[in-house]
């Protein structure tokens, strides 16, 4: 006889935070107490640069480009240019030396997921 053990499921839905904001950087996980991990949604207007990180990103971070290009320039000298549907992952020492650019014509909006590493407990 096999026991069978289920785990409470919580679902958590923040609505939406985008109506007229489609120019803006949005907070997407809302008022979530405690989120296991955090969202943004990043705009950056044709000739933006600025560096882009979440004040307690302690582990990884993943990017998303909904729409647009932008550059990375990382610390070490290299650089990656993303296009709309690519996606990256980062460790966090690589996402807070990050620098993010905006060279080309239209607007870039990327999806960011950060995992705070918060622990259990």
């Amino acid at each position: 006889m096999r026991a069978s053990v289920q785990e409470a499921r919580v679902v958590k839905v923040v609505k939406s935070q985008l109506a007229g904001r489609a120019d803006a950087d949005v907070e997407l996980t809302g008022r979530l107490n405690q989120p296991r991990l955090r969202s943004l949604l990043v705009v950056l207007a044709p000739g933006d640069r600025r560096n882009i990180a979440f004040a307690d990103a302690a582990g990884p971070m993943f990017l998303f480009v909904l729409a647009g290009r932008l550059r990375l320039q990382f610390g070490d000298g290299d650089d990656e240019t993303l296009d709309r549907g690519d996606a990256l992952h980062l460790e966090a020492r690589a996402a807070t030396a990050a620098i993010w650019t905006n060279p080309f014509r239209g607007s870039a909006r990327v999806l960011c997921i950060v995992d705070p590493g918060r622990t259990a407990g």
